[in-house]
């Protein structure tokens, strides 16, 4: 495979240590209720463990500069849509002197396989799922990753270098757009667990 050879028996030491690993996290409440169906589908599968996962987000996220947003900082977080009246108490209090996002974020997941193969074929799943933007993320001696990752996603300027510029009470008129968002983040795990359940792999 492109001149890569991939330890199988290493390869299932490290599921098998990613997986008491998560097994911990689920007990310490570190992993998103919501997402350990799909994750638990993945990971029964002989060839296949998850790495790491997200089941969706609304952030208030503070900012340096322009373009950082990966290297930004939680100011809050919510894994199911908050309160609106929270959203703005949260928003409101903000004190600094960077830039606050307001971030809706859909799911994001990384998949293990050793095989290319079967790393297309579940990207393949999760596309026919709905992730549109899944694809194979990296292929080392370690193994291959895959990213599961779906299309919702909203972002929203607050404060600028710590000016608001926007009316909080606008944030009301994004109740809704929220609880539609969920819903897609929702429904697209439960379709992907069935194409899971439903097709050998």
């Amino acid at each position: 495979m492109i001149g890569i050879y991939i330890d199988k028996k290493r390869w299932r030491q490290n599921k098998k240590k990613a997986l008491y690993k998560l097994s911990r996290d689920i007990r310490k409440g570190r992993v998103d209720r919501e997402i350990i169906p799909l994750l638990k589908a993945i990971n029964e599968l002989d060839d296949f463990y998850t790495l790491s996962s997200c089941y969706g987000r609304v952030v208030l996220m503070e900012i340096e500069n322009i373009g950082d947003k990966s290297a930004g900082e939680f100011y809050k977080a919510w894994h199911s849509p908050p309160p609106i009246d929270e959203l703005i108490k949260e928003a409101s209090e903000y004190q600094g002197d960077k830039m606050l996002w307001l971030l809706i974020q859909s799911t994001i997941l990384h998949i293990s396989t050793h095989d290319l193969n079967k790393a297309i074929e579940i990207r393949n799943l999760a596309l026919e799922a709905g992730y549109k933007y899944s694809k194979i993320l990296s292929i080392s001696h370690k193994g291959i990753v895959i990213e599961v990752l779906g299309t919702e996603r909203l972002d929203i300027p607050i404060y600028i270098y710590g000016k608001k510029i926007l009316n909080l009470d606008y944030l009301y008129f994004l109740q809704n757009v929220i609880y539609e968002m969920f819903d897609r983040i929702e429904n697209r795990k439960e379709r992907f667990i069935n194409k899971i359940i439903n097709r050998k792999i």
